[in-house]
């Protein structure tokens, strides 16, 4: 079990800096996907030597960039063509193939563009629910019953209006 302190430190960075972490996590893997297949395959490809190491690291480069590209496009496909679905469905052309794939690519190019804002309220509710579980933990040894789940709401929400605050001066 984790501890509630752990809880209540980690929401708290998920909730401030969770997409910056998710994105070098993303760039991370996938350059490493890449240069790990980029080394696998060499042999294939006629390389030797200093040459396996100088592809690895190009593609470890490739890849770390075009991870975060890619993770965002698959977002935006999925949100997109479900967005699609619903306002073709809402607005009655589920008939008219002309106007429901129109009206699916327009959402996925909305949604491409909106990809990193979804992703960062995402993460910051993430945290702040993470926050608000430790918390409540921890309070609920010190506060009883339902006043420790008031007093942990309060804060989180709080908490919530601090990193929404921070997020929006930053930009």
């Amino acid at each position: 079990m984790i501890s509630p302190i752990v809880l209540v430190i980690l929401g708290i960075i998920l909730a401030f800096i969770g997409k910056k972490l998710l994105r070098i996590m993303v760039m991370l893997g996938g350059g490493v996907a890449f240069a790990y297949f980029t080394y696998m395959y060499s042999g294939n490809l006629g390389l030797e030597g200093t040459a396996v190491y100088v592809a690895a690291l190009l593609a470890f480069i490739v890849g770390a960039f075009l991870a975060w590209f890619l993770v965002k496009l698959i977002l935006s496909l999925a949100i997109g063509f479900v967005l699609g679905m619903i306002l073709t469905s809402i607005l009655g052309l589920s008939g008219n193939i002309y106007a429901m794939v129109l009206i699916i690519l327009f959402s996925i190019v909305i949604a491409y563009i909106l990809a990193e804002k979804m992703v960062s309220i995402a993460l910051t509710l993430l945290g702040v629910a993470i926050f608000y579980l430790g918390l409540s933990a921890l309070l609920e040894g010190i506060i009883r019953g339902f006043m420790a789940t008031a007093v942990s709401l309060v804060i989180s929400f709080i908490l919530f209006i601090i990193v929404a605050i921070y997020h929006l001066k930053k930009r």
